[in-house]
């Protein structure tokens, strides 16, 4: 995969907010965990795949209707700098999922790889005032 492949990881509304403030989030964005169809544990992302970011934003918004909160932006690059490991993992709803993991074993990922995740992403999207419902 490209260095500069792009992934992005949807944000919903919760309580505490994972969103610290000055458009920068905490390293619980990278803690929640899905267990993938081999019972691994992974943080789920959506890749880009030479997708105008627009069409990456709708279908987020269609996935998380009226709790998304916002989006964040992460490269290939950035997964190497914390030393995970990224692999797709397409779905019957999305065929650009993928997962982050600690390593080729597909660990879930340690506090200080999330750490660095949330560190080095980019937030794209933030909706202010999203109700709780």
């Amino acid at each position: 995969m490209d260095d500069k492949e792009r992934f992005y990881r949807g944000i919903k509304r919760s309580q505490p907010s994972v969103i610290t403030g000055e458009g920068r989030v905490s390293s619980a964005l990278f803690k929640e965990e899905r267990i993938d169809k081999d019972g691994k544990c992974g943080v789920s992302v959506t890749l880009e795949a030479n997708r105008e970011q627009s069409i990456v934003f709708e279908q987020f918004d269609v996935a998380f209707g009226k709790r998304l909160k916002g989006i964040v932006r992460l490269t290939q690059e950035d997964v190497k700098k914390a030393k995970a490991f990224i692999f797709p993992s397409p779905s019957l709803s999305n065929r650009y999922h993928a997962e982050i993991f600690q390593n080729e074993a597909k660990e879930t990922l340690t506090n200080l790889q999330s750490l660095i995740l949330a560190d080095l992403c980019e937030m794209v999207c933030l909706k202010e005032d999203v109700p709780w419902t």
